[in-house]
């Protein structure tokens, strides 16, 4: 076989910086001719390479009792409130100060093939104001990872938009810090951890996140299947966690209907 061809091209890495997230792995396969599992490696390698200064930030050790809340998927306005206060409570009783979202805070539905009476816009954003201003209460610092629902309205724009911009709409508190991309690193005595928003969604529980372990060399924490489990990677190195989500499923409207969906979590 010629390996020649199995090289990138500084053309077809063009092609991935200048798409990129806009498109997702899988169009950017159609468009290069590549697959999924090799655009979404090279989409990696890049990542680690590139110099600019919109890549996520890197959270290194945390000292004494720095520790994080994690709650993904929430999904507003339809987000469960008694989850919510049970989060709020949590972090009262264990003095935690620092929380992650890693994606779908909103629900956009607006913007959705699958809804057939979408929430007014207008009305979900003033939920997500009256919600994050009490997170903003009760933590000092939110990251803000966007998720496929937020990219949602940045690619039905048809115009650049960075992520922290849109989010000023729900809040410009100097409180919250927003990535660019899909995920964020915390590095730990335990090792690196990603925290993401994947592309990829499985009706497998826990697949997507333990492949993701093995592929990225990373303890995996990931939003996005909407399950909830702890497993190990298939190469026995790492832990790989769907981190299920802040929401209410009853009202999710196309839950309701018949379809062959796991349960969500």
């Amino acid at each position: 076989m010629n390996r020649q061809k199995h090289r990138w091209t500084p053309e077809e890495e063009a092609v991935i910086r200048k798409y990129y997230p806009e498109k997702n792995s899988r169009e950017l396969s159609e468009m290069l001719g590549r697959s999924q599992r090799a655009i979404m490696r090279r989409i990696a390698a890049l990542k680690k390479t590139t110099s600019d200064t919109t890549e996520s930030k890197r959270f290194e050790d945390f000292p004494g009792n720095d520790i994080f809340l994690i709650a993904s998927d929430w999904h507003v306005p339809y987000f469960d409130e008694d989850l919510a206060l049970d989060l709020l409570s949590t972090a009262e009783k264990r003095q935690i100060k620092r929380l992650i979202i890693p994606g779908d805070f909103l629900n956009l539905d607006i913007l959705s093939n699958f809804v057939s009476f979408p929430y007014p816009l207008e009305k979900e954003l003033n939920d997500a104001r009256e919600l994050m201003s009490l997170l903003l209460e009760a933590f000092s610092e939110i990251i803000f990872i966007p998720g496929n629902h937020e990219r949602w309205i940045m690619r039905k724009l048809n115009t650049p938009l960075p992520w922290g911009v849109f989010i000023k709409l729900i809040s410009e508190s100097e409180k919250i810090i927003t990535s660019s991309h899909d995920y964020l690193i915390l590095t730990t005595a335990t090792g690196s951890w990603r925290i993401c928003h994947p592309e990829n969604f499985s009706r497998t529980k826990g697949s997507v996140a333990v492949q993701l372990a093995d592929l990225y060399h990373q303890h995996i924490i990931a939003g996005h299947s909407h399950h909830l489990g702890l497993n190990i990677s298939k190469s026995g190195l790492y832990i790989a966690i769907d981190c299920g989500g802040l929401f209410d499923e009853e009202r999710i409207e196309y839950l309701q209907g018949t379809n062959l969906l796991p349960d969500w979590n």
